[in-house]
């Protein structure tokens, strides 16, 4: 007659093999990373639900990096896009100049359309803002930036890609807030901020400026009618909005 074996062991050893990966799920859930929102395709879905290429900054990326307080040095640190600096060319994304066209006068005076669409808060910026200017990013909550065609949702001028701008909204508590930076070749900024609600609170103000000033690395440029330092670069922005906040 044969051994009689049992296999009454088999159900203790799976207790312990479930029993054991249930620390690890926990670990597991507890250091997935934080879920990234995409909204410059004028609907909110995640990065990993994205199909476009795009690059998410959002206001914890400004915090740890108080060195990015303009466009033009956000591009710097973004993968296949090259930036020429504050000077009458767009950025190139994957090759594709942003800039359009024609460039310099021929363009300032003539008019063009550039390759590289920006929105700042559902507004499109001009040629000469996107080329010639350089946003600041004071009072900035998040930017998009996505590299490729985007002209199904964006319009014929962004054959490059598009940079999407969200500032702070309105809040209904009091909040203001400061900064002064100065650095290098004369460089400085002076930016303030500051909300809260307007009478019983049904309604809520916003009023944010930013100044920055640099002077350039080349000396020797002579001054003409109507500019005392050609080789200054300025840069003003200001942005005001209100929005209804009543929980009725």
């Amino acid at each position: 007659m044969p051994p009689i074996r049992s296999n009454a062991a088999t159900p203790v050893i799976a207790l312990l093999t479930a029993c054991a990966a249930l620390p690890a799920a926990a670990q597991n859930t507890e250091d997935a990373l934080p879920k990234v929102v995409v909204t410059g395709e004028k609907t909110e879905r995640s990065l990993q639900s994205t199909a476009p290429s795009v690059k998410v900054f959002d206001a914890a990326t400004f915090e740890r990096d108080p060195g990015l307080t303009s466009t033009r040095a956000l591009v710097d640190g973004v993968v296949n896009v090259t930036s020429s600096g504050t000077q009458n060319l767009a950025p190139a994304v994957r090759g594709i100049d942003g800039t359009g066209p024609s460039q310099g006068s021929d363009a300032f005076l003539a008019g063009t359309r550039s390759r590289l669409n920006v929105q700042v808060d559902g507004r499109a910026a001009s040629f000469n803002e996107i080329s010639f200017g350089d946003l600041g990013l004071w009072d900035v909550e998040r930017v998009e930036f996505f590299r490729g065609a985007q002209s199904t949702l964006q319009g014929r001028n962004a054959i490059a890609g598009t940079l999407v701008y969200k500032t702070r909204d309105p809040s209904s508590t009091p909040e203001y807030g400061a900064r002064f930076a100065a650095g290098r070749y004369d460089q400085w900024e002076a930016a303030g901020v500051a909300s809260g609600p307007i009478g019983d609170g049904d309604l809520a103000y916003r009023v944010a400026v930013n100044y920055q000033r640099n002077d350039g690395y080349v000396d020797g440029f002579q001054p003409y009618p109507g500019v005392s330092d050609p080789g200054r670069f300025e840069a003003a922005g200001s942005g005001c909005g209100a929005t209804w906040c009543s929980s009725v």
